[in-house]
């Protein structure tokens, strides 16, 4: 491998020492139909108590209302898990 003329010796390590694979877990909180199949493809699905049935059926956490601040009450949530 060259630089600017220069050799440079192959170093004793692969392209794959020092990674490490990151999960990332998806969140989604939705309320109507228009929301089904974003939670139904979420790591953790969330709707405020005033969502309709429906969506409240599929939903791994039931939040507070949308009114009362649904989206803080999941921020909350997540942040106590650690």
């Amino acid at each position: 491998m060259t630089n600017s003329g220069k050799e440079l010796p192959p170093t004793q390590h692969n392209k794959t020492e020092g990674f490490a694979e990151r999960k990332l877990r998806i969140y989604a909180v939705g309320d109507f139909e228009n929301d089904y199949d974003m939670l139904l493809a979420a790591d953790l699905a969330a709707c405020p108590s005033n969502a309709i049935e429906s969506i409240s059926e599929i939903s791994d956490i039931r939040l507070c209302s949308s009114d009362e601040g649904a989206i803080a009450d999941l921020i909350e949530l997540i942040a106590s898990a650690g």
